[in-house]
């Protein structure tokens, strides 16, 4: 299947312990992002230099803290592609995620959103008085790293990546 260009943003705050893994799970995609952008949104720990490790497989870009909301437009103001996805630093996708919502989209050209389930995970440094994962694969349309949005998606509602009132899919 012909790649689509997709940037895929990345904010991270303090996500020295989790961000290697997510970056590493965005650029092993089947469909790889043209242009992946991690937003370090002030973090304390080493969180920009893991990203800067990556050399020119990552943009980078150092913030001030201003939520994950402000380092998600920030990276949409950097985004240069057609499609656009949302990986947070303490996720990871599945390796042919991007690669199903791109079929997905390519077979519903009027959708302007394509969303996808999520698995929970536990991380054993966690405490267990929090909870076990939840691993059976739920619908969580909120969670913007379910999310691969055409470009007019986030132009028509301000440079947030959500519309109310956009064409969207489940896979």
């Amino acid at each position: 299947m012909t790649s689509p260009g997709i940037s895929l943003i990345i904010p991270a705050f303090n996500a020295s312990r989790y961000l290697r893994e997510a970056i590493d799970s965005a650029l092993l995609q089947t469909i790889r992002p043209r242009q992946v952008i991690v937003v370090d949104d002030g973090s304390a720990d080493n969180t920009l230099e893991i990203a800067r490790s990556y050399g020119d497989a990552v943009t980078v870009i150092a913030s001030s803290h201003g939520g994950i909301s402000s380092a998600r437009n920030r990276g949409i103001k950097e985004a240069d592609q057609p499609l656009i996805a949302f990986l947070d630093a303490d996720d990871c996708f599945i390796s042919n995620k991007l690669q199903r919502q791109v079929q997905s989209l390519s077979e519903h050209p009027e959708a302007l959103l394509s969303l996808c389930r999520v698995r929970d995970f536990w991380s054993p440094e966690l405490p267990h008085h929090r909870g076990k994962a939840n691993l059976t694969p739920q619908f969580r349309p909120g969670q913007a790293g379910t999310w691969l949005a055409r470009r007019e998606c986030s132009n028509a509602s301000g440079h947030s990546a959500s519309n109310r009132n956009a064409n969207s899919l489940r896979i």
